[in-house]
């Protein structure tokens, strides 16, 4: 999804049309000083909608909480192969 002059309350109700509908999207929202981060939200179509920070690189940031609810490395390592997703193509036929 991509929309500089999208309002929020619309941005939502597309992601939910997504969700309930098992579309794949990847929503990255910019930061807001002193209200919220840069993030990015991915959803495969299924399941649950995993969310994200990311620095000004669009990187995966891994934040300490998650470091240290992490039983091992390999459970961080597979916290960040979850988010190298990139959704199929939308194809609309008629």
């Amino acid at each position: 999804m991509y929309g500089t002059q999208l309002n929020w309350s619309d941005a939502q109700k597309l992601r939910q049309f997504c969700e309930d509908n098992g579309l794949q999207y990847i929503a990255t929202t910019e930061s807001c000083a002193g209200l919220w981060d840069r993030s990015v939200a991915i959803h495969k179509g299924s399941g649950e909608t995993l969310h994200y920070d990311i620095d000004e690189d669009q990187d995966i940031m891994v934040n300490e909480h998650t470091i240290r609810k992490a039983k091992s490395l390999a459970e961080i390592i597979e916290y960040l192969d979850a988010a190298a997703f990139f959704p199929d193509a939308l194809t609309i036929e008629s």
